[in-house]
């Protein structure tokens, strides 16, 4: 039998009625942070603090492997993570 034999054909899709989407209930607000030169590096330092520990936890998951969500350690590696944050 030829590809497409023996298949109906369907009938088109008839299009539904046009309709008005509400506008976004919340609201975002983008700006720029105004910092002093000591709040900047503040933030560097505590961004680079984080940064290393959530990089260590990502080795660490990596060096786990594919295992079942019950064997990843989870808990515990979260739980050393909130220590040194």
């Amino acid at each position: 039998m030829a590809r497409g034999e023996g298949r109906r054909k369907r009938e088109p899709r008839t299009p539904a009625a046009p309709f008005t989407v509400a506008a976004p209930g919340g609201a975002r607000i983008r700006d720029r942070l105004r910092l002093s030169t000591r709040d900047e590096e503040v933030l560097r330092v505590v961004g680079g603090h984080l940064g290393r520990h959530a990089r260590a936890d990502l080795a660490e998951r990596v060096r786990i492997g594919r295992v079942a969500v019950k064997e990843n350690r989870r808990t515990e590696r979260k739980r050393a993570l909130t220590k040194v944050s």
